[in-house]
């Protein structure tokens, strides 16, 4: 930003992208050591340690920008209108703050937890994933990343109950970006200010992330099959829920939103652990790498279908859209969701 390159800017941006991939990613590392009766529990207090980032985030990147001072500025060249010379402060502290985890994990995660999880591993992984036999491939050393998607493939279209998993965490992440990046626009239209689609978007990422623990423990609970349809129904209930919404009706928006974050926090947790259940140990890594693929490619794909939907129609029809985009996934999913619930 100091030296005026956007396309330093895109290539900076595109590591924090990938940065950002990781953390989300290292929600798997809790399991590799978790008894498959904690596996969501554990799994979702490393999706609750993102709310922290979240709230305390923004706090930090202002703090940030007042103590650096003029010398992390551009030039009032670049300042319009009067306004404050823009900071390079907050890309400084998240660089810093990146730096600072990428040391811990590699000073203090030690065993590493999956090669831990390698060496005490047994054949008892493979009678309880309910791949078929001879899907379990090997463990990726050597091979390419398409090496590692092939197999990771493999195991998934072997097990009924990983194909579910992968289809609601997907499926969750598609209707949540689809909704969500729009709602801003919407509120926009209909007058809303920055402070209120800001408190708006809060109280989404609240519903994302702070309940997690709740949704790992319950998924633990009563089942992590059960969870998804309860998630599945959250997301229905958002669609429906802001679907008539004005865009000045930032209550019931918030409420929409609530729910949608919640849908999401059951897709995501209840999924990756259910993920984890339905696969061979060896294999894990392949298939959680094809997870997050499939996940953000899912995301990406909502956030276009929605950006179009509303430049054609509205945004009363992309809710509509998504409540019956999870009916339908619902009804194709229910012999698979029974299975794993008995399973």
């Amino acid at each position: 930003m100091l030296v005026g390159s956007w396309p330093l800017l895109v290539v900076a941006m595109l590591l924090f992208g990938s940065g950002a991939a990781a953390g989300l990613a290292s929600r798997f590392a809790a399991t590799d050591l978790a008894t498959p009766q904690r596996r969501a529990r554990d799994l979702s207090v490393v999706v609750w340690a993102t709310t922290v980032g979240s709230v305390v985030g923004p706090t930090l990147a202002g703090l940030a920008d007042r103590v650096a001072g003029p010398g992390l500025r551009l030039g009032d060249a670049h300042a319009q209108h009067g306004s404050t010379a823009p900071s390079a402060a907050p890309f400084v502290l998240a660089a810093v703050a990146f730096a600072l985890a990428a040391a811990v994990v590699a000073v203090w995660l030690r065993p590493d937890p999956l090669l831990a999880s390698r060496a005490t591993s047994d054949a008892a992984d493979v009678v309880a994933s309910g791949a078929a036999p001879g899907a379990v491939p090997a463990d990726g050393k050597g091979s390419s990343w398409r090496d590692g998607l092939h197999a990771g493939w493999a195991v998934v279209s072997a097990s009924p109950t990983a194909r579910l998993a992968l289809g609601a965490i997907v499926l969750s992440h598609l209707v949540m970006v689809g909704l969500m990046s729009m709602t801003p626009v919407h509120m926009n239209h209909g007058g809303a200010t920055l402070q209120v689609v800001g408190l708006v978007i809060s109280a989404h990422i609240a519903g994302m992330y702070a309940l997690s623990p709740v949704v790992g423990w319950l998924a633990d609970r009563v089942g992590h099959a059960r969870v998804l349809y309860v998630g599945g129904a959250l997301l229905l209930a958002a669609a429906v829920v802001v679907a008539g919404a004005p865009g000045e009706d930032s209550a019931r928006l918030t409420v929409g939103l609530v729910l949608l974050g919640l849908g999401w926090s059951c897709g995501l947790v209840a999924g990756s652990a259910l993920l984890v259940d339905a696969t061979p140990g060896p294999s894990r890594t392949s298939v959680q790498g094809l997870s997050d693929l499939a996940m953000n490619t899912g995301g990406a794909v909502g956030g276009i279908l929605a950006g179009a939907i509303i430049g054609f129609s509205s945004y009363g029809a992309l809710a509509w859209g998504a409540a019956a985009l999870v009916v339908v996934c619902a009804v194709v999913a229910a012999p698979l969701a029974r299975r794993a619930a008995l399973r």
